[in-house]
């Protein structure tokens, strides 16, 4: 390896590695305002509260339609 070869390698390391600090610096933010706005101190947490808030949300569409359904019943005679 030429002295060449190592500064264009080194310059290749230099940026992968800033790049990989960038990463690092997003990641942490992100995981702060996971913490602060959801109370999850990681991202398995995070995961199974997205879980448990899309469980919930199924289950409040199926009495949102259910519901719907009997008052379509109930009234139609009056809707129309």
């Amino acid at each position: 390896m030429n002295l060449k070869e190592y500064n264009q390698l080194k310059r290749q390391v230099e940026t992968l590695q800033r790049e990989a600090d960038e990463s690092k610096g997003a990641e942490d933010q992100l995981l702060q305002q996971l913490k602060s706005y959801f109370k999850c101190s990681n991202l398995d947490e995070a995961k199974d509260l997205l879980r448990k808030l899309r469980t919930k949300k199924k289950k409040l569409e199926q009495q949102l339609n259910t519901k719907k359904t009997r008052f379509e019943k109930t009234w139609v005679e009056h809707l129309t």
